[in-house]
């Protein structure tokens, strides 16, 4: 062993490893890993989570580049956070066709179908949106193995450059003024919608759950920033809230699809019954699952966020 490798191997950690990365730029690198992880399940299995992970990192990105957007002054760094927004918006919603049918056939169909093996109805549908979903599956796959996705693949990799963004001083703790902001803006956002939830169109109660997404992932970078202990608890009851407007959005989204696909049979045909009599049992559920959330927000929208 050589007088060097001595004296490397006995120095303090701090000395030998490279520094941690600045807070922002950390926590902006693992959403671009978590696309790229969700990307890669997508491709390789039929695991439904995967394009979930991709379509929850995709959000993520999107609220990251905005919470972040003063520490992107240079004009090649605004530009690329308008050209990666753009795109994360665009795939989000290429994958997001799919999760919306992999949901109603696996977690709704299909386990009723099982369940009911003699319902010639339920067994038709089970089939039809089996066929369907496998179909976008592949469609999908071959977006995700397209050149438009390998560059914002590639384009994501500039985010982790400290050149693009300016951060004289890159501890959590300076950027305090900046977390109490974003949340005051996206809590007041949400709130607009959220005070009268009971009036609310069907079309205003998704994007009151939009806003609560955005105020979620808002608040997930704040404790990843600071770690408050109230912070991790509104999360928490957040998280609750979206899971009950996400069953009220796939029941939405289950009437569209389903009155789509059996429009063109009799009324009196079994599948065509079997679709409506499920897209009833899913809006009672929608509605008992609305006054939940009303009084879940009414609940914390006093609470200290951070």
């Amino acid at each position: 062993m050589t007088e060097d490798d001595t004296t490397r191997r006995g120095a303090p950690a701090s000395l030998t490893a490279p520094p941690p990365p600045p807070v922002a730029i950390a926590v902006m690198t693992a959403f671009t890993r978590q696309i790229a992880d969700g990307r890669a399940r997508t491709l390789t299995s039929n695991n439904p989570e995967g394009p979930h992970a991709l379509r929850v990192g995709l959000r993520r990105l999107r609220s990251g580049l905005r919470y972040f957007r003063p520490l992107l002054p240079q004009d090649l760094a605004q530009d690329l956070a308008r050209h990666l927004t753009a795109e994360a918006r665009w795939l989000g919603q290429e994958v997001g066709q799919l999760r919306d049918l992999d949901v109603l056939w696996r977690d709704t169909i299909a386990p009723r179908a099982k369940a009911q093996p003699d319902d010639m109805g339920l067994a038709a549908l089970s089939q039809l949106f089996e066929g369907t979903t496998l179909r976008m599956q592949v469609a999908v796959r071959k977006t995700l193995v397209g050149p438009r996705v390998g560059r914002f693949i590639s384009d994501l990799d500039q985010l982790g450059d400290p050149a693009l963004w300016d951060l004289p001083d890159p501890r959590a703790k300076a950027l305090l003024p900046l977390t109490r902001q974003m949340l005051n803006r996206r809590h007041d956002q949400a709130e607009r919608l959220g005070q009268h939830f009971d009036t609310l169109s069907i079309d205003d109660r998704h994007a009151f759950r939009k806003d609560l997404k955005k105020l979620r992932y808002s608040l997930e970078i704040a404790h990843a920033l600071h770690g408050r202990k109230h912070t991790a608890r509104f999360i928490k009851v957040l998280k609750k809230l979206q899971d009950r407007l996400g069953d009220m959005n796939d029941a939405a989204v289950a009437e569209e699809v389903l009155t789509s696909a059996t429009a063109h049979l009799p009324q009196n045909t079994p599948a065509r019954i079997a679709a409506m009599a499920l897209i009833d049992d899913l809006n009672g559920k929608a509605r008992l699952n609305a006054r939940k959330v009303r009084k879940g927000w009414a609940a914390i929208t006093g609470d200290r966020m951070i």
